[in-house]
């Protein structure tokens, strides 16, 4: 499946979907934003008496870039985007990555806890019931 079929069976399941940046955009077709953005992370981590690699500073950099969506996404809050839009978006973004709003619209609820601190805590209050669990990098 690509990803406009993959968005369609989202919305299909009832959720509300955008577009939004991904590596391979990145890669072939970066916003000269992000470039200037990184080429400037790049100088000021040089900068250091032990810098991190550019690699990791890279890697930060698109990891950010890639939660960002390509288009204006508040009014997805409250409604579902319409086949046409899916279609529109992913015709003109192919290689585009799915985001998910999350909330009522979607009938989902996210946690992310970013620390063993975080899932510590998490637990110390109860934690969560059996539900899907997601351990990403």
């Amino acid at each position: 499946m690509n990803n406009k079929e993959v968005a369609v069976s989202y919305l299909n399941k009832g959720f509300s979907i955008i577009p939004i940046w991904s590596p391979e955009m990145l890669n072939t077709s970066p916003p000269k934003y992000y470039v200037n953005n990184l080429k400037k992370k790049l100088f000021e981590n040089s900068q250091f008496p032990a810098p991190q690699s550019d690699d990791e500073i890279i890697e930060k950099a698109m990891i950010n870039q890639c939660k960002i969506p390509l288009i204006a996404w508040k009014e997805y809050q409250s409604r579902l985007p319409t086949m046409a839009e899916i279609s529109e978006w992913f015709s003109k973004w192919p290689s585009a990555n799915i985001g998910i709003v999350t909330g009522k619209i979607s009938n989902l609820v996210v946690f992310d806890l970013d620390s063993q601190n975080a899932v510590d805590y998490a637990e110390d209050k109860g934690g969560f019931p059996k539900t899907v669990k997601v351990k990403t990098g």
